[in-house]
């Protein structure tokens, strides 16, 4: 059955409400399974018997892997003055469900944010991840490559305060331009700095070791190792000559950025991990209504919408 890249086949009988109803009062496990069974159901693929690290193969043997979110709008914080009517909204499931034209209008007034986790990349060969909207089902597809590099880039090019050096070079690129900046400030910075790239070095996430032999091909961490050398050595005064050499190393640290991650780096919302201070290789992907269009527009992964029409006719056809 061909995937649609528009909207469409929104208009649901009695059978196919009750079928989308029913996905969004399942329980997390049951509802898993029924995203396998869909994508199998799809792609002709198979499912496979047994407890495996992955949930589909093809005929090549290929390790297919499928995670799917209900997207439902966040709900909001518990008070006592609120109890009462959010307790009874409850009553109302269907009420925090998003519809898929919220989301690519750019009009949702009630944020949303559906996480696809526990990405174990090296424990597959393709995933098939996605969303199941009020009113239709989103789904995409990466190699375990592609999600590799894109976990890795995170290392180097993230927002993130805990894991990407790239935040605290930045700071420092614009303390040396500017003249009122103490040398002390600037020198906590590159002591953040040297934290961040002995971190990538240190951590035991599998997903850091392509981070870990980029870090050490391209001699990375001793510029900065060296500098804040001289500069202690110099009672952590800054001169001429040191700037200038900042300078040149946040240059090239962002030109190596550019060249390396030139898509990996705008993947909104990811992480290599799934808690903090977890090294297992669990990565997750955050969609929310802020990065949702970058994802059906510019990632290149969207593989098109699946109507709940088109659902209840796939599993009909199988259907005891």
């Amino acid at each position: 059955m061909a995937l649609s890249y528009k909207i469409h086949d929104l208009d649901l009988n009695e059978a196919q409400q009750k079928l989308r109803d029913g996905i969004f009062n399942m329980n997390t496990r049951r509802f898993g399974k029924v995203a396998e069974y869909m994508i199998a159901r799809q792609y002709g693929l198979s499912v496979v018997e047994g407890k495996t690290n992955y949930d589909l193969t093809d005929e090549e043997n290929t390790r297919i892997e499928v995670k799917f979110s209900r997207v439902e709008f966040k709900e909001e914080d518990l008070t006592l003055g609120n109890c009462l009517r959010v307790c009874m909204d409850n009553a109302l499931p269907q009420l925090r469900r998003v519809a898929c034209e919220d989301a690519t209008s750019g009009e949702v007034q009630r944020v949303f944010n559906s996480n696809i986790q526990q990405i174990k990349a090296f424990e597959f060969d393709r995933i098939y991840y996605g969303l199941f909207f009020d009113d239709q089902i989103a789904i995409f597809s990466m190699s375990s490559k592609e999600m590799k590099d894109i976990m890795t880039a995170q290392y180097f090019v993230s927002k993130s305060k805990t894991i990407s050096p790239k935040t605290d070079i930045s700071k420092t690129s614009e303390m040396i331009e500017t003249d009122d900046v103490e040398d002390d400030v600037v020198y906590q910075s590159l002591i953040e700095v040297q934290n961040k790239f002995q971190y990538i070095v240190d951590t035991r996430n599998p997903y850091a070791g392509a981070a870990q032999e980029y870090v050490a091909n391209h001699n990375m961490k001793e510029p900065w190792d060296n500098i804040i050398f001289e500069i202690e050595d110099n009672n952590r005064m800054f001169q001429e000559q040191h700037i200038e050499r900042l300078r040149d190393i946040c240059r090239r640290y962002f030109e190596f950025c550019d060249a390396q991650f030139p898509v990996t780096e705008r993947v909104p919302d990811t992480s290599p991990f799934q808690h903090r201070g977890n090294d297992k290789a669990e990565g997750q992907m955050h969609f929310t209504d802020k990065n949702f269009t970058w994802h059906i527009e510019e990632s290149g992964h969207f593989c098109g919408w699946l109507s709940y029409k088109d659902l209840y006719e796939l599993l009909s056809e199988v259907a005891e």
